[in-house]
């Protein structure tokens, strides 16, 4: 009985531990499978590519580079900018691409060698423009490491003669089909790179010559610039078109150093014939920006006397520092020196500057200036150096107006006296000795001698005015006149004054027409004559020096051609000759007209005035 006990206790034990270990191997079981399930592919990925390969991640980006990637549950992109390699970028992220071995490594993109730039495609990039692309065999010309003049990495200091040579190790010259753009020259600071034309490059076996002097020699150079070429893919190519892999901007720099001092350009005064006042100043003009040397070197100042055999000895000299307020610069590139109270009157001086009195923004130092080869003249005391002014018809237009401003203030002072005697006759009369007065033909129509007195105040005001502005429209004339036959500009103006000089409108001034005939006088004279009716009786004819002149013979064709038109138009009203008459003044004045013969025009119907404008 105590056995069957132990038996069933025994018994009841081992299905106990049956059971406690098919619950283990089931929890393990379902452990597993549940931890198989909930993998999460995003926890993993340490790049925005890694990330985008989860399918279902998203990528964040943080402030300072680098990002985490999440689980979204769903299927997710990843924007191209974090990551190129996907599918969907291939026809975003191609065209950005400017390197031909670049482009072939991108997923969906190839280099289009015509068009030279990267593009969405299925086909792989032509081995001639990325000979490095895996499974291309081809052997591309390269540059030798050390196969650069100047050398990558150093300096080139002789000024605008530079020639750039690259070395290739298989005889080298343009792919066929390219045009243009094929090297590019680049410095530090320049906004924009400088296409360099092919008829600057040239090709001698394996090395290729670029001459950039052409466009150093334009180019101011103020300090050491870092320098060098860039050439595009597919632009060269070896004999077998097999294409050089290019050159990108900064693989190949050097140093570009200004070492060339400026230079003189000019000197002003830069004639004898032009002095200097006394208390003037000097102008050294240079090739390029420049500053006063920080050593303060000093000109030197010679007063020179000439000889009866034209040897010239210095007799005295001045030291002048240069250095403010003695010297100054001037528009970065004019050295201006101030020579106040070391001038004698009318003696010749020299000026002389030792070299690199002046350096250009690098410190190179300036050319010197030896002595006599600047000399110049001091202006006599009590003169004023001339700055001529050419009389021009500016000038004459400025006479008239003062004229005719002078001319109206006469006349309305003249008015004005008329009407202030007028409006105080009575007053007048009472301080003025009591005068008979003169009998009148008809006591009805009789004038006061008041105003009697008023109307010959008033005419003989109005005739002197007028006779006033025919005088001054005659000196107008004749002003005009000589200003065709003076000279525009001064041979003594200084070359910072001299206007540039213009070939003259009119070279060979005609001979005056009808110099016999009243001219500017033409007005005051018919009008001092009588009309037909006052002057004759009824019936008789008309006065005869109002007629129309015959023609002449030995006029030119323009001044025949307008004495024609006015004959013929003798007989319209008056109106319409006097709008004729100021049509033809207008056409022909000789500031708007610049033909030959528009002078001579002009004088001839102003001279017509006597004849053409008579009222019938």
């Amino acid at each position: 009985m105590r056995n069957s006990r132990l038996l069933v206790i025994l018994l009841a034990k081992a299905l106990a531990q049956k059971r406690f270990r098919s619950l283990q191997e089931v929890t393990a079981t379902s452990s597993t499978s549940t931890a198989t399930t909930t993998s999460d592919p995003c926890i993993l990925a340490q790049t925005a590519c890694d990330c985008a390969d989860g399918g279902i991640c998203g990528w964040s980006a943080f402030a300072d580079g680098g990002g985490i990637c999440h689980n979204r549950g769903r299927p997710t992109e990843i924007d191209c900018f974090l990551c190129e390699r996907q599918q969907k970028c291939a026809s975003t992220m191609c065209p950005q691409m400017d390197n031909a071995c670049t482009c072939a490594a991108a997923a969906g993109c190839a280099w289009d060698m015509g068009f030279g730039q990267c593009v969405a495609s299925t086909e792989a990039t032509d081995c001639r423009a990325c000979p490095s692309r895996a499974g291309c065999d081809l052997d591309p010309p390269v540059l030798f490491q050390n196969g650069f003049s100047p050398a990558n990495g150093g300096s080139h200091s002789s000024g605008s003669d530079l020639r750039i040579v690259l070395q290739f190790n298989k005889v080298v010259t343009w792919c066929p089909g390219t045009v243009g753009d094929d090297a590019s020259f680049w410095c530090s600071g320049t906004v924009m790179d400088e296409v360099v034309p092919r008829t600057y490059m040239q090709f001698s076996t394996a090395s290729l010559t670029i001459d950039m002097s052409w466009y150093l020699s334009q180019v101011a150079l103020e300090s050491e610039r870092t320098c060098g070429i860039a050439i595009g893919i597919g632009k060269i190519c070896d004999e077998d078109n097999i294409a050089f892999g290019g050159l990108p901007k900064g693989d190949y720099s050097f140093q570009l150093l200004d070492e060339v001092g400026p230079t003189l350009v000019n000197f002003d005064p830069d004639s004898m014939s032009v002095p200097v006042p006394l208390d003037g100043s000097v102008n050294l003009l240079w090739s390029e920006p420049i500053i006063l040397n920080p050593a303060r070197p000093q000109a030197e100042l010679s007063r020179l006397e000439v000889d009866n055999t034209g040897a010239t000895t210095v007799v005295q000299s001045f030291s002048i520092p240069l250095k403010e307020p003695e010297a100054e610069i001037i528009s970065s590139s004019l050295l201006r020196i101030y020579l106040n109270g070391l001038l004698r009157s009318g003696k010749i001086y020299t000026l002389q500057l030792p070299k690199g009195a002046v350096t250009d923004l690098a410190g190179n130092l300036g050319e010197g200036l030896p002595a006599q080869a600047f000399n110049f003249r001091a202006a006599t005391a009590g003169t004023v150096p001339s700055t001529q002014v050419p009389t021009s018809s500016n000038a004459v237009g400025i006479v008239i107006l003062v004229v005719c401003v002078t001319v109206f203030c006469i006349l309305a002072g003249g008015i004005g006296l008329v009407k202030l005697c007028s409006s105080h006759a009575d007053a007048l009369h009472s301080f003025m000795p009591k005068m008979p007065k003169p009998k009148a033909r008809n006591p009805s129509r009789a004038v006061e001698p008041s105003q009697t007195d008023t109307k010959a105040q008033f005419a003989a005001a109005a005739a002197a005015a007028e006779n006033a502005a025919y005088r001054a429209a005659a000196a107008a004339e004749r002003l005009r006149g000589d200003d065709d036959t003076k000279p525009a500009t001064s041979a003594s103006a200084s070359w910072a004054q001299r206007p540039s000089k213009a070939p003259s409108a009119n070279p060979k001034a005609g001979p005056k027409v009808h110099p016999e005939r009243d001219g500017f006088n033409a007005g005051r004279a018919r009008r001092s004559t009588a009309p037909t009716g006052e002057s004759q009786g009824p019936g008789h004819g008309g006065n005869e020096s109002n007629k129309a002149p015959p023609p002449e013979s030995n006029l030119p064709p323009e001044v025949k051609a307008v004495e024609k038109k006015l004959h013929d138009l003798m007989d319209e009203p008056i109106a319409t000759r006097r709008k004729l008459f100021k049509e033809l003044l207008v056409e022909y004045h000789p500031d708007k007209n610049s033909s030959p013969h528009a002078k001579e025009v002009f004088q001839y119907v102003n001279n017509a005035r006597s004849w053409f404008l008579v009222e019938t």
